[in-house]
């Protein structure tokens, strides 16, 4: 018996020795949390840490989306064809907001709503703004929106570029631009086309380089796109009146916000 304690005795010490051995050169994994063993990082820093958990990888929810498209209803701004009217012919900013309080009312268009719906908030202008003002600039357009909708979630940013277009989409909110219509080289446009123009930027496709706009100014642009340089230099503002003349360049956009973001 005293012969096996003793054996015994030095087989346990024999194995806590190999056991400490091993556990110095590395051979024995880390416990992490959720019960995976993983070796020590040959990525580990003068900190003592490895990289993965000095430096975590940005969320994905700071990273834009590839593609979005907000389901905006359309109309043009002479839903029937009367371009020979200046309420239509000028309907831009009244059309784009009809595009956007039916996008926030989750309701479609007709042509013929459209068309009342243009008539009545320009009757609505003369009586409170005065007569014979058919341009809006972008503060003027969202001013317009809160008065006639009284839908308060709107706002204007000034100097931007297309990146900040792409940044609002990306949060589920609703763009409107004044454009330089010439230079958006719309084949449906009546040439050479128009010189202040007003749509609405409802989604981009970044692998195409692309927006997508509702366009009031041809029955042909639901969803239509633009190319995303093309669209940067077509950007600028423009007065209030009548036909004004533009005497600076300043890329505003008119910002629509969900209800949910009030």
């Amino acid at each position: 018996m005293k012969k096996l304690h003793i054996i015994v005795i030095i087989v346990v010490a024999a194995l806590a020795g190999i056991t400490w051995k091993l556990t110095r050169s590395g051979g024995v994994g880390v416990d992490v949390p959720g019960g995976s063993f993983a070796p020590p990082s040959s990525t580990a820093s003068s900190t003592g840490l490895p990289e993965s958990i000095r430096s975590p990888a940005p969320s994905s929810t700071t990273t834009p989306k590839p593609y979005v498209l907000l389901d905006v209803p359309f109309t043009s701004q002479a839903p029937s064809g009367q371009w020979s009217d200046l309420r239509f012919q000028d309907g831009c900013e009244e059309a784009s907001l009809i595009m956007a309080m039916r996008w926030i009312r989750h309701s479609p268009i007709t042509a013929e709503d459209a068309e009342s719906e243009i008539i009545a908030m320009s009757s609505f202008e003369d009586r409170t703004y005065g007569p014979e003002i058919y341009d809006r600039s972008a503060k003027d357009t969202a001013q317009l929106m809160r008065d006639y909708y009284k839908y308060k979630n709107v706002s204007v940013k000034n100097d931007v570029l297309v990146k900040d277009i792409v940044s609002e989409l990306t949060q589920g909110n609703l763009v409107i631009v004044p454009v330089d219509g010439q230079k958006l080289k719309n084949p449906y446009y009546t040439a050479p086309g128009p010189v202040m123009h007003m749509l609405v930027v409802i989604g981009y496709d970044t692998a195409k380089r692309q927006l997508i706009t509702n366009d009031p100014g041809t029955r042909h642009g639901k969803q239509y796109r633009y190319d995303m340089a093309l669209f940067e230099s077509a950007m600028r503002d423009y007065p209030t009146g009548f036909h004004e003349p533009i005497t600076s360049i300043h890329k505003n956009i008119i910002v629509v916000r969900p209800p949910s973001a009030q």
